[in-house]
């Protein structure tokens, strides 16, 4: 069994991944933040949060689904 780390836990939440060189590159990233996500990505509505959790592993993160929350449409 793994050794609990010595720091506090902090939930988060990801919303993104900057990968490869652009992650030291803030401009980067600040240019693709300020980009209109309406335009690029459509829009959509949420119907459920699934509350996940990720281990690291050598060969690449895996995830699980831990719990699901149903959201109530919107009236």
């Amino acid at each position: 069994m793994e050794k609990p780390e010595d720091r506090d836990f902090h939930a988060h939440v990801t919303l993104g991944r900057v990968m490869g060189r652009e992650r030291a590159d803030g401009d980067a990233v600040r240019r693709a933040a300020g980009k209109d996500l309406q335009a690029r990505w459509g829009s959509w509505q949420a119907t459920e949060v699934i509350l996940m959790s990720s281990e690291l592993r050598p060969g690449g993160s895996v995830y699980s689904d831990l719990a699901t929350f149903p959201l109530r449409p919107a009236s």
